[in-house]
């Protein structure tokens, strides 16, 4: 058994490949479709090790993956397929012991409402207070995290905050680095 400090440095791992994923998959050229398909890939593998890992990453991350698969954000083949490596760790190894279906859908909930949320900030709704916290809300993505303190703070588990900010921070720094670079590409 590895401990947490391992499966936070694999929740940053998935979150550098998964934003890499992102950049590669959508941008333009065979070369690198095809880079983002090995990092989607590679980001996919690491999910799915989590997910069997224990029932508190399976509930956080099943919970992330449906709520992204509804908001119609699963949305280019790198992407798509890192489902592929997920469903062969569920395959051989099973949904871990525990699991809460609850919690699955209460991430997943959180999930879908930082999508949607996000995209209400990309419209441009009328300035107000309700509207600017939405916004803020919206473009930081914090309702899983709301959701990930209280379920933490809650069950006395600070695995599902801990891996969440982990993979938040991996996205978000690659997503910098893609961001400071994509004139180049």
């Amino acid at each position: 058994m590895i401990g947490l400090t391992a499966f936070l440095a694999l929740g940053l791992a998935a979150g550098i490949a998964a934003k890499a994923a992102d950049f590669f998959g959508d941008a333009r050229g065979k070369n690198r479709n095809a880079l983002g398909i090995v990092l989607g890939l590679a980001y996919g593998s690491i999910v799915g090790f989590l997910l069997v890992s224990g029932p508190e990453f399976f509930a956080l991350i099943s919970g992330i993956i449906l709520g992204n698969v509804f908001s119609g954000k699963i949305d280019s083949p790198a992407h798509k397929v890192s489902f592929v490596p997920i469903a062969l760790f569920l395959f051989f190894f099973g949904i871990p012991s525990g699991a809460s279906a609850v919690l699955v859908a209460v991430f997943a909930a959180g999930a879908y409402a930082d999508e949607f949320l996000n995209g209400l900030k990309k419209r441009g709704r009328k300035a107000g207070a309700i509207s600017n916290a939405i916004r803020f809300f919206g473009k930081y993505r914090l309702a899983l995290e709301a959701i990930a303190i209280i379920v933490s703070v809650a069950l006395w588990n600070a695995s599902y905050f801990l891996l969440l900010v982990a993979f938040d921070s991996g996205y978000i720094v690659s997503a910098k680095a893609f961001e400071n670079r994509k004139k180049g590409f």
